[in-house]
Parts: structure tokens; C-alpha cells; sequence
């Protein structure tokens, strides 16, 4: 039992607007009549989703973490597909960035692709162009900004955390789910219980989460994160954290180009 071992009150809270078709269909179609700009789809097949986005001028962008899942999400009529890597924080698959970007490239041509996963300074994004991505979706390097509303807790592990601190588990939700390794995880590996399958496994968690959160102790909820943390730490506000990428992206790019070409200074080329 969470709630005894970790010695926190037991609260229930109203199941009913657990994750079910009902209520994802509701939220879609909220968004809808905010006529918001993008629909980024995570989880499941949007092709029931694509008229109403179509007359609402949104458009649905298909987050991918397999070849196979970025045909679904091209023959569902999606916008763009966003390629996301394992490394990525949240749900992801179990194919690399590397190996699964170009793929995902070469079976959806004619789509504009995403890269994700892992990218979190201008070497990420220059890679990621060099893969065949048109842009980069990035999610963990804005935990380090200033305007994240991110408990000081979870900041405190981020911001500490190595690359391998942060592990797929489907102990909160019941599908591979990158987040900041804890006590929770280590206990039900240790109890050899598989955990339900989605959404079972986070209807069955979300009133010992609610319950830790009241109580304070942060550091048994879920803290979704990539590996790329391991190489972050500090804040910033979030436009400067654009603007080094792409400045960094840019002079990648272009050191690049003149290795190629070899019309670097004779000076530079002498040092080398």
C-alpha cells in the first residue's frame, strides 16, 4: 500500500472524468471551437478528429515514435507527423531518435516531419535538419526556463538529475512513460506486479497522486522529463532559450558547410 508506506492520508477523488473516448472527444472538441491553431495528437488514431479540425482551420500535427505509427497518422490526414525519439520525456516508444528519424523521413515523404526527442541546444537541431526533419519539437530544455510553472521539487530533480535518472516506465500510466526515476518505480519492481494497461493503470494512481500531492511529498509523483536533462541545468527565460539554439544552430550549420567546402581561413586551416 503507497498511502502506509509512505505515510501519507488517503483521498478519493471523482473518477468520472478519467481518461475515456467521452471525454478526449470533449476536450478535442474544445479545442475546435477556439479554432486553435495546432492539435498535437500523442496517444491513438485522429482520423475521426480530421473533419472538424478541417472546419475549424486547425491544423493536427501526429506525434509518432514508430515508422508504423507515422503511416497511421499520414493516411489519418495529418498535417505534419512529429518524429519523437525514446529519449524523449512523457510517453514514448523504444526506437532512438538517430535511427528513427530518417526512417520516419523516408516513409511519409511529401509530410513535413518533426524531430523530437533528445534536442535540447543548436547541435540537436542541426542534427536533426541533417536527418531530414523540417523543425524540432522540444519539451524538456523548457523545464530549465523561467516561466515554467514547475514545483521547486521536480525543478530540484531536474536540475540535478543525470540522463540515466530518467527511465520508461508504465507504473503511472500503463504505457511507456519517461520520468524522474523514484521510490514509487524502485517498488513495483520490486513487487513483481506488471502494471494495467492504459487507462486502467492511471485510474488506479490517480488518487494516491492527488493524495502526495496534498500532503507535499513531490517526490512521489511523476515527474515527466527526457534524458537530454543530463546535460541541463540553471533557468533562462524561455526566448533566450530559443534564440541560443537557433544562433548555435546556425554557426553548426555553417562550420559545416566550410569543413565541406575547405575554405576556411588558411590560418584555421593550418591549426587543424
Amino acid at each position: 500500500d503507497l498511502f502506509k508506506r509512505f505515510d501519507i492520508p488517503r483521498t478519493e477523488i471523482d473518477k468520472s472524468h478519467s481518461l475515456t473516448d467521452e471525454v478526449t472527444r470533449a476536450q478535442a472538441d474544445i479545442i475546435f471551437d477556439e479554432k486553435v491553431a495546432l492539435f498535437a495528437v500523442a496517444l491513438g488514431d485522429p482520423a475521426h478528429l480530421m473533419e472538424k479540425a478541417r472546419a475549424a482551420g486547425t491544423k493536427v500535427a501526429g506525434l509518432v515514435g514508430s515508422v508504423n505509427q507515422a503511416r497511421k497518422q499520414v493516411q489519418a490526414g495529418v498535417d505534419m507527423v512529429i518524429c519523437q525519439g525514446s529519449e524523449a520525456g512523457g510517453h514514448v516508444g523504444i526506437v532512438p531518435t538517430f535511427p528513427l528519424l530518417p526512417q520516419v523521413v523516408d516513409a511519409v515523404k511529401g509530410t513535413p516531419v518533426i524531430g523530437a526527442g533528445g534536442i535540447a541546444d543548436g547541435r540537436g537541431v542541426a542534427a536533426a535538419l541533417a536527418l531530414g526533419a523540417q523543425g524540432v519539437w522540444c519539451g524538456t530544455v523548457f523545464l530549465f526556463s523561467e516561466e515554467v510553472n514547475l514545483h521547486p521539487h521536480h525543478r530540484d530533480q531536474v536540475n540535478r538529475g543525470r540522463s540515466e535518472d530518467f527511465v520508461a516506465s508504465r507504473v503511472y500510466t500503463g504505457k511507456p512513460s519517461r520520468t524522474f526515476h523514484n521510490e514509487v518505480h524502485k517498488i513495483w519492481a520490486s513487487a513483481g506486479i506488471d502494471p494495467l494497461p492504459m487507462p486502467h493503470q492511471k485510474v488506479l494512481m490517480e488518487d494516491f497522486l492527488d493524495a502526495a500531492r496534498k500532503a507535499g511529498k513531490l517526490e512521489y509523483v511523476a515527474n515527466p522529463g527526457g534524458q537530454v536533462a543530463g546535460m541541463l541545468n540553471g533557468t533562462r527565460p524561455a526566448a533566450q532559450i530559443v534564440e541560443e539554439m537557433m544562433t548555435e544552430a546556425e554557426q553548426v550549420i555553417r562550420h559545416s558547410y566550410a569543413l565541406l567546402r575547405d575554405d576556411r581561413p588558411a590560418a584555421t586551416k593550418r591549426a587543424g
